[in-house]
């Protein structure tokens, strides 16, 4: 799996002191990414390098305009599994139906629901809030809400 590790570049030499830069790390968990994390720093030759985080590559969650915001919030189970429900309504496996009328207008106060397209695919029970979020039926302070107990 990759992950993404940001570190904080130290150079007295700036007159800013330094700057944050990314690293690209490939791992099979966090804690081995960790591990490389620290041989990156501990390689820095002038100055120094310190790692501020370091999150699981999300794709589809990195388009969103509150990823940031998101990925600060949350922890990396929590992330991941945002970005399973993402990919999964990305690949069609699973939708919402939203509430609608007779006439096929949609109602505001109706209770949408999940709908599994791939049999295959198991629920997690948050799909729900996640695609609403995505459509702009929730806000990123409720996908938070939901998802800080993960």
């Amino acid at each position: 799996m990759k992950y993404i590790a940001t570190f904080r570049r130290i150079n007295p030499q700036l007159s800013s002191g330094g700057y944050e830069t990314t690293v690209d790390i490939e791992a099979k968990n966090l804690k081995q990414a960790e591990r490389k994390a620290d041989k990156i720093s501990d390689r820095c030759i002038y100055g120094a390098m310190v790692l501020l985080n370091i999150v699981p590559d999300l794709p589809i969650l990195k388009t969103c305009s509150d990823y940031k915001r998101i990925r600060d919030a949350l922890t990396v189970s929590a992330l991941r599994k945002i970005e399973r429900i993402l990919t999964a309504f990305s690949k069609r496996r699973i939708d919402f139906a939203e509430p609608t009328d007779e006439s096929g207008n949609y109602i505001f106060c109706g209770e949408a629901e999940v709908v599994i397209l791939d049999k295959r695919y198991k629920p997690t029970g948050c799909e729900l809030i996640v695609m609403q979020w995505l459509e702009g039926h929730e806000s990123t302070d409720r996908l938070i809400e939901v998802f800080a107990e993960y």
